[in-house]
């Protein structure tokens, strides 16, 4: 589904969609339940549950809609697909504004926001580091890049480079060479979009999940809210540590022991820092971040782990951020909460 079709469609084509599947449409009195709804999207699968229609048909045109509005963020911001609105803006040259779409704008300011707040340890300008690494779209390198190449994409790195306006939508380079990777903020923001697409149609319960990153409302089909999962930072193996009730708020979570490469013999995280132009060391780190939107916490969520526990508690303290660091030291799991994160509770 193209942006130009979906602009066409509008809101009101959307939500006449939604509204049908939550069972809110006047004079219409569907069987309600608890449904589920799966599929693959942004590199990972996604997962909306939510208590609406049992018709086969509203099921069928709530999946397209959803489809679609992921597809169309993928066109945007997808740097596996060379005709992509990144892909193409980051293989020019030109120093001039580029037009792009709002939902780019959000993202890149929301982004921005966040490497003004870490001082850079968060940056979407990274994209010449990560295809060095091997990360992304880029082939994994035999051996380790020297300190010449790093340095080289260091040169072309930094948000302050990047600008962005909202009317009309665009973004500018201020170095020819610039690129920008919103991996790490994108699959939030796109769980935000399902959110708004549910919330405009009237839907109370519901639980969004993308890659991992979640958002929930209202309750689960048992009642009380919603109940999520969080691991331990141990590789190799899936175990949950802690049950999170969830109500009327989004989680995201990073970390170094799910997603890392091995080269010339060493394991690195997939996430670059933005001041060494080298990946994390893998070092048994999980970070959770509670925000009332998925595209903040995301983005924060990467943020902090880059920073790591003693500096990354530091600022999400500073900034009133619910953040729980799980890091191995001396052969156990320590667990180290920000002054904002929810107190434990045995209940449901």
């Amino acid at each position: 589904m193209t942006f130009e079709r979906y602009q066409r469609m509008g809101v009101a084509g959307l939500l006449s969609v939604v509204l049908t599947a939550c069972g809110e449409r006047r004079n219409f009195s569907p069987t309600r339940a608890y449904q589920e709804l799966t599929g693959f999207a942004m590199g990972t699968t996604w997962s909306l549950k939510y208590e609406g229609s049992t018709n086969p048909d509203d099921l069928k045109a709530l999946r397209k809609s959803l489809d679609d509005r992921l597809e169309e963020l993928e066109n945007q911001m997808s740097t596996w697909r060379e005709d992509s609105q990144i892909s193409r803006f980051n293989s020019t040259r030109s120093t001039n504004w580029f037009p792009v779409s709002a939902d780019m704008v959000r993202v890149v300011a929301a982004a921005e926001l966040v490497s003004r707040k870490t001082d850079g340890a968060f940056d979407i300008t990274t994209y010449p580091l990560v295809r060095l690494w091997g990360f992304g779209s880029a082939e994994v390198p035999d051996e380790l890049p020297d300190t010449e190449a790093i340095a080289a994409a260091r040169r072309a790195v930094g948000y302050r480079n990047l600008e962005h306006r909202e009317d009309p939508p665009g973004l500018r380079k201020s170095l020819a060479e610039l690129q920008i990777d919103v991996s790490a903020i994108a699959k939030g923001f796109a769980v935000d979009q399902l959110v708004e697409m549910m919330e405009r149609g009237a839907c109370t319960n519901y639980l969004v999940e993308i890659g991992g990153e979640l958002r929930a409302s209202g309750q689960r089909e048992q009642g009380g809210p919603w109940r999520v999962g969080i691991e331990d930072p141990v590789v190799g193996k899936s175990r949950i540590e802690e049950v999170l009730p969830l109500k009327n708020a989004a989680l995201a979570s990073s970390g170094d022991y799910r997603n890392f490469l091995d080269i010339n013999g060493r394991r690195f995280a997939h996430i670059v820092d933005p001041k060494s132009g080298r990946p994390l060391p893998q070092r048994d780190l999980a970070v959770s971040v509670l925000r009332d939107n998925c595209m903040s916490a995301d983005a924060w969520a990467t943020a902090l782990t880059v920073l790591g526990p003693q500096a990354g508690l530091e600022i999400a303290n500073s900034n009133g951020l619910p953040v729980m660091f799980r890091h191995r030291m001396n052969g156990a799991i320590k667990v180290l909460d920000s002054e904002h994160w929810p107190a434990r509770s045995g209940s449901d």
